[in-house]
């Protein structure tokens, strides 16, 4: 297994729970808590009775007696549940602000970094992958907030995959800051992806892994290596939205409508070519076996292997290829190239048709302009295959 592979998927914790990290220390720090309470009511009740002594007017002892205000914890310190929500909300988005609500030294469990040391960095990889938490759910009572999340990302996006339940930060929080963190994600439904991923490093990019990955799956957080790791996951943003194009090109085609192949592909000049062909496999009731899209050095190549009527009377399928020029979201150019298996009798047959039946692509003809501008491209179809009978009764020996 590529080292890339072993991702771990925290459906539970690896770790026990990191709230009661020193519980003699918690009663202190509430004991003390009190007494400050105590000490700041005792004051408060001395300037009382200053304000109110004879010939005192409550003005001057403001002005002149009373000691500097110190807030209460309930008046400025920030709630735990907002405390709780804005590190979530932050993740992916922005590291400053999620380590605002982070108390120096805070004990650090999640899927990619174990020490507070590397918290920052791991929050800069989040945002390198472009990792958002949605549908962020915070509740708890006291220190201890546990927040339900949804996740997504630029590939998922592209892809259309969308996260599930079972992912949650467990927080403990003291005085406003964040204590301790713990996660448990389900990476399920991102792990198609990530296994899309790996094998895309592997070919276009030998060696990045092991350069951005550390033996055990976890990512490298050194700023070299997260500068990798920003190219490469736009890179690989870049080819999902190249694919999905593809995809959508070969949608259209194999619609048969050519008001959809318009919409996708009306920018390529050559889109006659398309729409001719589209007509042709609608006349012979083309049958598909499979399709695919690949992306290598940034070209978009699209593929499908199909069968149709006349193949199945010349004993042949049909490979058509698609290279695909992307400007924005729009096709602007698609070279098209196409080929049988086996090789050889589909050209034979159109030979013999120019042969014997020159007229069909004269200018009057059915098949004038073929695969060109030709205005009937299903009427040519259909006679190819009416006449295939003929070739193969001409071309049979015996």
């Amino acid at each position: 297994m590529h080292l890339m592979r072993q991702m771990r998927r925290k459906d539970t914790p690896s770790k026990p729970l990191l709230l009661n990290r020193s519980r003699d220390g918690a009663l202190h720090a509430r004991l003390g808590a009190i007494a400050l309470v105590v000490a700041l009511a005792a004051c408060a009740d001395d300037g009382a009775t200053m304000s109110e002594s004879p010939g005192t007017t409550s003005g001057a002892a403001t002005s002149t007696s009373t000691a500097p205000t110190v807030a209460s914890p309930s008046t400025t310190t920030v709630p735990p549940l907002v405390v709780a929500r804005t590190f979530v909300e932050s993740v992916g988005d922005s590291t400053e602000q999620a380590m605002s609500v982070v108390a120096p030294g805070a004990a650090v469990d999640v899927d990619g970094a174990n020490t507070f040391g590397d918290l920052e960095a791991w929050l800069d990889w989040n945002a390198a992958l472009g990792w958002r938490h949605i549908a962020v759910d915070c509740a708890g009572t006291g220190e201890q907030i546990v927040c339900d999340y949804e996740y997504t990302n630029p590939w998922m996006e592209q892809t259309g995959i969308e996260s599930e339940g079972g992912n949650a930060f467990t927080l403990q929080i003291e005085d406003g800051l964040i204590t301790s963190i713990l996660e448990m994600t389900d990476l399920g439904p991102f792990w198609p992806l990530w296994l899309d991923f790996t094998d895309w490093l592997d070919i276009e990019h030998p060696g990045a892994a092991e350069r951005i990955t550390k033996p055990n799956g976890d990512p490298v957080l050194e700023e070299e290596a997260l500068t990798e790791w920003r190219a490469l996951a736009q890179e690989f943003t870049e080819r999902l939205a190249l694919l999905k194009i593809g995809d959508a090109y070969l949608d259209a085609l194999l619609s048969f409508d050519p008001t959809e192949l318009e919409l996708i592909a009306g920018y390529d000049p050559n889109i006659y070519e398309d729409l001719y062909l589209q007509a042709w496999l609608k006349a012979l009731n083309n049958r598909l076996s499979d399709r695919s899209c690949n992306v290598s050095g940034g070209r978009l190549v699209c593929t499908i292997e199909t069968a149709d009527d006349l193949g199945d009377l010349l004993d042949v399928t049909y490979v058509d290829s698609f290279a695909i020029s992307v400007s924005g979201e729009r096709i602007v150019r698609n070279i098209w190239s196409s080929s049988t298996v086996p090789d050889g009798p589909l050209n034979a047959y159109q030979d013999w048709l120019r042969s014997e039946q020159p007229g069909l692509f004269n200018q009057s003809g059915v098949c004038s302009g073929f695969f060109q501008r030709g205005p009937t491209p299903e009427d040519c179809a259909l006679v190819w295959l009416e006449l295939a009978p003929a070739y193969l009764e001409a071309t049979t020996d015996g």
